[in-house]
């Protein structure tokens, strides 16, 4: 686990996938890539939350319709608790 000496409250244990697919809604972030969890997630009962897409592969992420396949939120979270 990694440890966050300047913010102690992020020093959590990580949650298996089945812990995870608990939750109703679930963060998918893209990095330098797409992101990786958005296809695990799809094949869950979680909705994904995410901000628009900018990457794509086989799973033709640019065909995604925001607020039909995933709830869609502003790049800058600002308004992820609506």
């Amino acid at each position: 686990m990694v440890k966050y000496k300047n913010a102690p409250q992020l020093n959590k244990d990580w949650l298996s996938f089945g812990e995870q697919f608990s939750y109703r809604y679930m963060l998918s972030i893209e990095g330098n890539d797409v992101a990786t969890n958005l296809k695990r997630i799809m094949a869950s009962n979680s909705v994904a939350v995410s901000p628009p897409m900018q990457y794509e592969t086989w799973f033709r992420e640019g065909m995604l319709i925001p607020d039909v396949h995933f709830i869609s939120v502003r790049s800058d979270f600002a308004d992820l608790d609506e």
